[in-house]
């Protein structure tokens, strides 16, 4: 049997991207997707907040964690509020200083301001998260660990597999 092996041709189609039908956006366009992208997540937000303060309300909340652990339930309400900040700001943004007009400085900066919140908010439910699995294992180290895992797949989901496919198609594009 021989082996095959891979010529630069080859590998170099395997990780092509398959073509779908693309169009470009105009400006506009794209200011509207990504406000609206905001808007889709800011409910998220809202709600992870909304538990974040009953918890703090109850009971349990004082019985069961520590005073470091509350200290870290605070930091992951700080870091939730800073998400919503961030998430909330091209809007408001745009409203007072470019209501009449488009530009392509807004498009990038909402767009980092997009990716930063979403980061922001990855944080939040991480640090959330292993307290929560922390109460339910009575296992710090299980805890992080699984906190760790569950958000390296969620950056992964989020900003790793969009990056590649944006880095895939402008290599293809030249």
């Amino acid at each position: 049997m021989s082996a095959s092996l891979s010529s630069p041709a080859s590998t170099a189609a395997s990780t092509r991207l398959p073509d779908a039908p693309r169009a470009p956006l105009d400006l506009e366009e794209a200011i509207t997707y990504v406000l609206s992208e905001a808007r889709m997540i800011i409910p998220g937000v809202q709600s992870l907040f909304g538990f974040q303060m009953i918890a703090v309300f109850n009971d349990f909340f004082h019985e069961r964690l520590t005073h470091s652990e509350q200290t870290m339930h605070l930091a992951a309400i700080a870091v939730c509020v800073l998400s919503f900040v961030t998430l909330v700001a091209p809007a408001a943004y745009h409203r007072q200083a470019e209501q009449q007009m488009v530009t392509v400085s807004f498009l990038r900066g909402a767009s980092w301001a997009l990716a930063f919140g979403m980061l922001l908010l990855l944080s939040a439910i991480i640090l959330d998260l292993q307290l929560v699995a922390r109460l339910i294992f009575s296992s710090t180290a299980l805890s992080a660990w699984m906190s760790a895992g569950i958000g390296v797949v969620a950056l992964i989901a989020w900003f790793v597999f969009p990056q590649s496919c944006h880095y895939l198609r402008r290599r293809q594009n030249g």
